[in-house]
């Protein structure tokens, strides 16, 4: 059988799953599968459960049938190793994991790559290689890892590592499209800490043993007062989200790290969380205006100041962002859902669709969304794109409407099929990859498709086809 899926799977799970095949009558040629979807729907169900086996990794796990696409939003293809820049021990680390790498790759290869037992090998191989991937780094940490079919090892593993952020000089600073709490190439200061430490001779050991049991002895102390609490959380979220940049993991005393959210090349839009930067905004300025550390600013804050407070904070730290048709991601949508229900979501009531959005899709799509309005125009098939767009906005702003699509109140967005197109290079605009695609190992599940419902060329021979991602 030519198809990679299919080792993964195994054609007797296939075929027990009601799946076809053909044969070549005289051997020249390869068996083909008859359904090729469910093939896809099998080999996702076995890549989730390797997933599943992942989770000690800590990385965010993709899934395709492809393994060149370019890195996800976030993160960054791995550089090239040039040995002769490592360390002695970044030498050693990587020998070791090519030496358990070595091992696993001849257990695995002994196995049959549809059974139980294969997926602990998988997962041992994949466990050297991120070992052996993470070594060869001098900057930056992995971050994410994609998951392919492979005849060869029934699943291909590439890794991705978290994008190196770069000191920009002030003159570098985007102004237009970083929010204005982040614009300021130099964070404000927080006052100084004043604070005594008496080692009294305490050695490496006992210091450790020592800080090591306050610490046990705060957390006791802070589960049993949940203002304090809230107040703490408030003030890490504070720090990380409206004063960002201004402090390292090590001189915080909570571990929650949080990031704000945002779109490379696209500022924040002024009637949506533009609104909620402009908050933290102000907050930050009456923070640099109190002369207090973050701690005492926000337990100087009435309540109902402190709970706004935290729906702001909480509220950019959400980042529902799919970059790709094919990087669905199912179980944040499904978290996406649940919030919306809490806080009765309606977008209509702050935005409906303008130009600049539905300048982004086609004839066929532009139609079905005056359709969706129930806006009856004889004119309107016959319009340029262009017309068209000002034709849709039109009704769109006076019924204040926004697309379902936009809508969380489904967490499965609709699929259609889209013609497969070669790729001409990494991070291209080539055709969408077929199949789910996606997974995170916190438990956020992606998988292929497209929210809005057109996905492939569009009618009008001048215009691309776009794709709606919510």
């Amino acid at each position: 059988m030519k198809d990679p899926r299919v080792a993964l799977v195994g054609m007797a799970r296939y075929t027990a799953a009601g799946g076809g095949s053909s044969s070549d009558l005289f051997g020249e040629m390869p068996d083909v599968v008859l359904d090729p979807d469910l093939l896809q729907r099998l080999w996702q169900s076995r890549v989730d459960e390797l997933a599943d086996k992942l989770v000690a990794l800590g990385l965010t796990v993709f899934s395709g049938p492809d393994g060149g696409v370019a890195a996800p939003d976030g993160y960054e293809t791995l550089p090239y190793v040039y040995h002769g820049d490592l360390t002695d021990a970044q030498k050693v680390a990587r020998a070791s994991a090519r030496e358990a790498l070595d091992a696993a790759r001849v257990r695995l290869k002994a196995m049959t790559f549809d059974s139980e037992a294969a997926l602990d090998a998988m997962v041992e191989l994949i466990t050297a290689d991120a070992a052996l991937a993470a070594a060869g780094l001098g900057r930056g940490e992995l971050g994410a890892l994609l998951l392919s079919p492979s005849a060869d090892l029934g699943v291909e593993a590439r890794f991705f590592r978290k994008e190196v952020e770069e000191i920009l000089d002030e003159d570098e600073i985007d102004d237009e499209t970083a929010p204005r709490i982040a614009a300021s190439a130099s964070p404000p200061d927080i006052a100084a800490a004043k604070v005594s430490v008496e080692l009294d001779g305490a050695g490496h050991h006992l210091h450790e043993t020592r800080t090591d049991t306050a610490t046990r002895g705060l957390i006791r102390d802070l589960a049993d007062d949940p203002a304090a609490a809230l107040t703490a959380l408030l003030a890490q979220l504070f720090k990380c989200l409206a004063l960002r940049g201004t402090s390292r993991p090590s001189e915080s005393a909570l571990t929650v790290e949080a990031s704000a959210y945002a779109r490379r090349g696209a500022p924040p839009m002024p009637a949506l969380d533009g609104e909620v930067f402009e908050r933290l905004a102000a907050r930050r300025e009456a923070y640099l205006a109190s002369g207090l550390r973050p701690i005492g600013f926000v337990d100087g804050l009435p309540h109902g100041e402190k709970m706004a407070l935290l729906a702001e904070l909480v509220a950019v730290s959400v980042d529902l962002k799919e970059v790709r048709n094919t990087l669905i991601r199912r179980s944040a949508r499904a978290e996406a859902v649940e919030i919306a229900a809490l806080c009765d979501t309606d977008l209509s009531t702050h935005w409906c669709a303008d130009v600049p959005f539905l300048a982004l899709h086609s004839k066929k799509q532009l139609l079905a969304m005056l359709s969706a309005m129930e806006v009856e125009d004889d004119r309107a098939a016959g319009l340029k794109k262009d017309d068209l767009v000002i034709l849709v906005a039109d009704a769109a702003a006076q019924r204040r409407w926004a697309p379902a699509a936009l809508s969380w109140a489904s967490a499965e967005p609709r699929v259609e099929a889209a013609q497969e197109r070669p790729k001409t290079a990494v991070g291209d605009d080539a055709g969408p990859v077929t199949g789910p695609m996606a997974r995170v190992m916190t438990g956020q599940a992606l998988e292929a498709g497209s929210a809005e419902g057109d996905v492939g060329a569009a009618d009008d021979k001048d215009e691309a086809a776009s794709v709606i991602a919510a």
